[in-house]
């Protein structure tokens, strides 16, 4: 999930609860992005 929210704001807790495993925060980084999904697909 992308998103602009703070990383402690109640959105990101109900997000984190509702089972999103991956966030990357706005503007994002192409490297970044590359390195979540790499990670989740080893997780896999």
């Amino acid at each position: 999930m992308v998103t602009s929210e703070a990383s402690g704001s109640i959105n990101m807790t109900n997000l984190q609860q509702a089972g999103v495993n991956a966030l990357c925060n706005k503007p994002f980084d192409s490297d970044e992005v590359r390195a979540i999904l790499s990670r989740l697909l080893e997780q896999a």
